[in-house]
């Protein structure tokens, strides 16, 4: 069985050449990963921001349907409380 070996180089052109397709192939992965975390950061951004408004407006809701008698005292008497 015969088997191709390589050749080696034929000089500082070949070299760039060979250096240059694995800066591109390198440069590319590096910008399909930046691709992914950045659509990856909004989709969390974009869960995390409908989260706390479905709890703010669950909690003004709570507050704002509160009788007056679950009403929490005026911040004065808190505040002459805490002396």
């Amino acid at each position: 069985m015969h088997v191709n070996l390589p050749k080696p180089l034929h000089g500082w052109r070949a070299f760039v050449g060979e250096v240059g397709i694995i800066v591109l192939g390198v440069l590319i992965a590096l910008g399909a990963e930046q691709a992914v975390q950045s659509l990856h950061a909004r989709t969390t951004i974009k869960e995390d921001t409908d989260a706390l408004r479905r709890e703010v407006a669950d909690h003004s809701s709570r507050w704002s349907g509160a009788s007056s008698s679950h009403a929490l005292p005026p911040r004065s008497i808190i505040l002459k409380a805490d002396y």
